[in-house]
């Protein structure tokens, strides 16, 4: 083994067979399917020490023999210019310390299992120890990009302008409830017309977060001395990225959808069940799904720049990641209940505690891996007027930036630049 892998030694490589040795069967060593993560994620280890040893596992990132796979050829083009410290370790780090900090005991455990999966694949075959590292390290890298296209990707800050969603291939580790997921949403969601006017009668005209008052509260409605301004209606989590009804004429634009909702189910948690995916369509475009707030703190919710952690029943903590696009003068609350103010009856469904989990989990993966700020490129490419990557889709994000080989930033940047330069020349 050379210097630069024996940083790890060969005791990780023995650990899937002490796992076996402590269950009634054998792992599957075929992983043409989610087997082999299913038993680990059923398995009878804890998840402290499942994440322990999955966090050794992610350090062979960290091997300068293997730095191709922690920054693969697709994130150093897209970050080569500004400096951003994006890594596949970092992906791994946020998925771990997210989950731990929103509380998502399955996406915890999830996000654990997948990466014993990638180990999995390193002990197939007679290789040496030197090149099951070297696959792991590989998988690693092919599990995190798959994160990132498929579970980011689609709900990115700056996406909302992008058409809906597209086939490709991706880490077996990453989407175990793919399967099912599809059989169990065959629906798009839409909102209803009068989903704004709910909103505003269960919240009193009032956002809660800065006490602000919106116009359209009756003045006999107002208290004294209250702050007038415009406010929105903004949703949690924003759906258009996984309307079905949108890609229903392109089975590959389903089978993109259902892996990234596949990776959501797996992370967040909570999503298990017939009935429940039979009501998520109802549940998107219900009142559960909206927030009323200021237009300043809309669009920073909409970037993930802050979110809400919920501490007991509808009671949540304010968590910023910046604040910068807020103004400084806004007396904003660092904890909020919600309740239906509405006096009507039934009334009205406060934000589900489901959906804010939801937007907490990407918000946290978003800033503790640095991809917040990663796809500006892909957004807003230098010399381009328009995004270079044409839908939500993750499968499109993998065709047109991962799998693309050229020196541009990715691939439509490369035809623009051609065009370009046939206009130009």
């Amino acid at each position: 083994m050379s210097q630069d892998t024996d940083t790890l030694g060969s005791p990780l490589l023995g650990d899937l067979t002490e796992i076996e040795s402590s269950q009634t069967h054998e792992f599957s060593k075929s992983l043409s399917d989610s087997t082999l993560y299913k038993q680990i994620f059923t398995s009878l280890e804890s998840t402290e020490y499942l994440g322990r040893k999955a966090r050794e596992y992610i350090k062979v990132l960290d091997i300068p023999a293997y730095k191709e796979y922690n920054r693969p050829q697709w994130m150093r083009r897209l970050t080569q210019d500004d400096g951003t410290d994006f890594t596949i370790k970092k992906v791994f780090e946020a998925f771990f310390d997210g989950a731990e900090q929103v509380g998502l005991q399955e996406g915890l455990r999830y996000a654990y299992a997948a990466t014993w999966t990638c180990l999995g694949f390193a002990k197939q075959g007679n290789l040496s120890e030197e090149g099951s590292m070297e696959v792991l390290a590989k998988e690693l890298s092919r599990l995190g990009t798959a994160w990132v296209a498929f579970m980011l990707w689609p709900f990115a800050p700056s996406n909302s302008n992008l058409p809906d969603v597209a086939d490709s291939p991706l880490s077996e580790s990453a989407t175990p409830t793919f399967e099912n997921t599809g059989f169990q949403i065959d629906a798009g969601v839409e909102t209803r017309q009068d989903w704004r006017n709910n909103v505003l009668k269960r919240d009193k005209h009032t956002c809660p977060l800065t006490g602000f008052v919106s116009p359209t509260m009756p003045l006999d409605m107002r208290p004294p001395g209250a702050e007038v301004l415009d406010l929105e209606v903004a949703h949690v989590v924003d759906f258009s990225a996984i309307d079905y009804n949108a890609a229903k004429d392109k089975a590959s634009k389903t089978r993109s959808i259902t892996m990234t909702l596949g990776m959501v189910r797996s992370y967040v948690g909570g999503m298990e069940g017939d009935k429940f995916w039979a009501g998520l369509q109802q549940l998107l475009r219900g009142t559960e799904n909206a927030l009323l707030l200021e237009r300043y703190m809309h669009r920073a919710f909409d970037n993930f720049a802050w979110c809400l952690v919920e501490i007991a029943p509808n009671t949540y903590n304010v968590k910023w990641f910046d604040r910068s696009t807020v103004p400084s003068f806004f007396d904003i609350a660092e904890q909020v209940t919600f309740t239906d103010c509405s006096g009507e009856s039934p009334g009205f469904a406060v934000p589900s505690a489901l959906l804010l989990r939801w937007h907490a989990a990407l918000a946290h993966v978003f800033h503790l891996s640095g991809a917040a700020g990663l796809f500006t490129n892909l957004h807003h490419p230098p010399g381009s007027n328009g995004p270079a990557v044409l839908s939500k889709s993750g499968a499109d994000f993998m065709e047109h930036v991962v799998n693309y080989d050229g020196e541009a930033i990715c691939q439509l940047a490369e035809l623009t630049e051609s065009v370009a330069a046939v206009v130009l020349g």
